[in-house]
């Protein structure tokens, strides 16, 4: 049987954790659109990550 480490439980408690908040209001929600499901709200992105995201899909766009 497989154990985890100390530091993966703890890694995964606070990805729990952080799961129950609210995002902040000025983060940009992400949907994944799934057909007959509509969409899925995937992520929320800080404000502060948008224009290298933008630039990166300038750059490489995704058909």
């Amino acid at each position: 049987m497989n154990s985890l480490s100390t530091i993966t439980l703890a890694a995964l408690e606070g990805m729990q954790q952080n799961t129950a908040r609210s995002a902040p209001a000025d983060f940009l929600p992400i949907y994944l659109s799934r057909g007959l499901l509509g969409e899925q709200l995937i992520c929320h992105l800080s404000p502060g990550f948008l224009p290298y995201l933008q630039e990166s899909l300038q750059k490489q766009p995704i058909p």
